[in-house]
């Protein structure tokens, strides 16, 4: 795991396509990344939670899925991704390319256990990929933790014995 600075301007939490779009963005107004912003990403790889979908889905046979912002400056889109192969290991592939490219220097595995109030600033506590504990201030939190981690499931009649 790389060094983290003490107090970044800024703190992005999930390193998934919410969270390397915040980071392009970030860059691009000439914040450095690892320095004047970090991003927290609790899987162990690139993907986001496409690492968690099944084998058998494909880029393009579900739903669409965009590019990221300056993504075209790398050659690659999911328009002309290779449909044979899991769109898990196309969108990890891409993302990787993508966070090399513009050097983001995400934080994984790193799981953000609380943020509070510390004065004018945001204590972040986290986990690094041994378990030890470390604590960052910053000014700015962007929270791109995404759903898939813990979606929201509305209650309706007949869930609690619903078997699928």
């Amino acid at each position: 795991m790389s060094v983290t600075p003490s107090h970044p301007s800024v703190v992005v939490i999930g390193g998934g396509q919410a969270g390397l779009s915040v980071s392009f963005y970030l860059k691009r107004l000439g914040l450095e990344p690892g320095t004047d912003f970090v991003v927290f990403d609790r899987g162990p790889g690139t993907g986001g939670a496409w690492q968690l979908r099944w084998e058998a889905l494909r880029v393009g046979s579900a739903h669409r899925i965009n590019d990221l912002p300056g993504m075209d400056a790398l050659g690659i889109s999911f328009e002309n991704a290779d449909r044979t192969l899991p769109a898990k290991d196309v969108v990890a592939d891409f993302y990787r390319q993508y966070e090399d490219y513009y050097e983001l220097r995400i934080v994984r595995p790193a799981n953000v256990r609380s943020v509070s109030n510390r004065g004018l600033d945001l204590a972040v506590e986290y986990t690094d990929g041994q378990g030890a504990r470390h604590e960052l201030l910053t000014d700015v939190l962007v929270n791109a933790t995404g759903t898939w981690g813990s979606p929201f499931i509305p209650w309706y009649p007949g869930l609690d014995s619903f078997a699928g």
